[in-house]
């Protein structure tokens, strides 16, 4: 075991900065770069596991959205480790991590084409907000007929209780008792 770590450091190797002759300009134009586009590449799928959470309906495909974060995490972190090396000779852990990055995003890409037509069938946002307005036009019309119908079997309600009292006074009129109690 201990012959095998001390394999991951091996001193025959030197580190990147050499390759850059050490000069600062090309050195830290390239750690820079890599650390912003690491920086960007652990945004992604951050901004993307908050949307996915904070969403209402089930996502389709979430197998493929999984993919894409561990694809683009997996890319953000090959940047990184190109800044170790910079520094530090670990070229073969760094060809592992390529080669993962590598079998993640092939295996992303077979995921995806194949549910293409599938994906491109599914209904964008715009579409979605018509067909929201839609049902609330419906949902609106239904409450207008709802009340008119509310309304009208008010003002039956209404004239019912004034005939009844109608009938009440003109029973009394008449001298006879009253056939309608007024709690009715």
């Amino acid at each position: 075991m201990d012959e095998w770590l001390k394999s991951l450091v091996d001193p025959s190797f030197m580190p990147h900065g050499h390759c850059y002759l050490w000069r600062p300009e090309i050195l830290w134009t390239h750690v820079v770069a890599d650390a912003v586009i690491a920086l960007a590449y652990y945004a992604i799928p951050i901004v993307l596991g908050i949307f996915l959470l904070k969403q209402k309906k089930v996502i389709p495909y979430p197998e493929i959205i999984a993919l894409f974060v561990a694809f683009i995490f997996l890319c953000g972190t090959t940047h990184l480790v190109a800044i170790y090396v910079t520094w530090n000779p670990l070229y073969e852990q760094q060809g592992w991590l390529k080669a993962l990055t590598a079998i993640v995003s092939l295996l992303t890409a077979a995921v995806l084409v194949p549910k293409l037509p599938a994906l491109m069938a599914l209904p964008g946002i715009q579409q979605s907000l018509v067909e929201t307005k839609e049902t609330l036009q419906k949902v609106q019309e239904e409450k207008s007929e709802m009340q008119i119908v509310f309304d009208n079997a008010s003002r039956r309600e209404e004239r019912v209780f004034e005939l009844k009292t109608e009938i009440n006074e003109l029973l009394q009129e008449l001298g006879r008792s009253p056939k309608y109690l007024e709690d009715s």
